[in-house]
């Protein structure tokens, strides 16, 4: 006689989206680059000036690892803060979650600070879309 068992099945595992925190005070841009994002399957947590991310980064680095998100996308000048100003935050925490930064004031001198900083990559706006997808596919797992 011959028994017949059943596969064993194979786990399923819920697995969160990345979180990315993206900060942008063009409500408009923040928007399309948000829904970019979240059509790519990305979770995304947004600020909608310096002075929000700053306080979203002050929470997130004293509540844990776990809630930290894997990228930070950051306008450089906003209103409350800098970006270039939260990504000193952040190291001064030892804290290297990748960065891309977004300017339409851009120069060397913020290019360079970035770069000695740790930033991932610094967009000139106006940008590729695509380019900036890519880049975000290229930082995080793939979905």
């Amino acid at each position: 006689m011959t028994t017949l068992q059943s596969p064993i099945p194979e786990p399923s595992y819920e697995i969160d989206p990345p979180l990315v925190l993206l900060a942008e005070d063009d409500d408009m841009f923040r928007q399309l680059l948000c829904g970019i994002l979240r059509r790519d399957g990305y979770n995304v947590l947004e600020a909608k000036d310096g002075a929000r991310l700053r306080r979203l980064v002050e929470e997130l680095l004293q509540s844990g690892r776990d809630t930290r998100p894997e990228l930070i996308i950051s306008d450089v000048r906003m209103p409350g803060a800098s970006g270039l100003g939260v990504l000193e935050l952040l190291r001064t925490y030892d804290w290297y979650t990748p960065v891309i930064l977004m300017t339409a004031f851009g120069g060397p001198e913020v290019e360079a600070r970035a770069r000695q900083l740790g930033a991932a990559t610094v967009f000139s706006k106006p940008f590729a879309l695509e380019d900036f997808r890519r880049r975000v596919q290229d930082i995080l797992p793939t979905l």
